[in-house]
């Protein structure tokens, strides 16, 4: 439950096994349930259950990673959140073929986004790149300076 004027940022993934050993949807099953309420008791519910023996997951079998971003508050000014959302589409526009994905808004003030992505650099990509215009456009926020050695 989120207090009145505060922001969750909750991304959720899904690799669809050990990729290098060649177990791609090769698991019995999967539930998944994000929850997330905000301060007026509003809110955003995901569930799904996964069994690839029974079908195949389709539109997802050539992809090897599934992810879902959820951006929620009330406390940010609906101004933004057209903007933001159009950028959001822009970034996964921009990533090709090796991501798919989409953007709506939620029952809740906020944005979610939907990710199908075919390697684990594809969706390391495009995280980050959703995190930066996130921190950009919502809370004037520039890119942390992160070093890696």
């Amino acid at each position: 439950t989120l207090a009145k004027g505060a922001t969750a940022l909750i991304w959720d993934s899904l690799a669809s096994g050990r990729i290098a050993r060649g177990e791609r949807w090769a698991f019995a099953s999967l539930k998944n349930e994000i929850l997330i309420t905000t301060a007026s008791g509003d809110g955003l519910l995901e569930r799904y259950e996964v069994r690839p023996e029974q079908s195949r997951p389709g539109l997802v079998s050539t992809y090897d990673y599934v992810a879902s971003l959820y951006v929620v508050g009330d406390g940010i000014d609906p101004a933004k959140w057209p903007s933001l959302g159009e950028a959001m589409a822009g970034i996964l526009i921009a990533m090709g073929k090796e991501v798919l994905g989409g953007v709506t808004e939620p029952p809740v003030p906020g944005l979610a986004v939907k990710v199908v992505a075919r390697s684990a650099q594809a969706l390391a990509a495009v995280q980050e790149s959703l995190w930066e215009v996130i921190r950009r456009q919502l809370f004037g926020w520039m890119k942390p300076a992160i070093r890696r050695y």
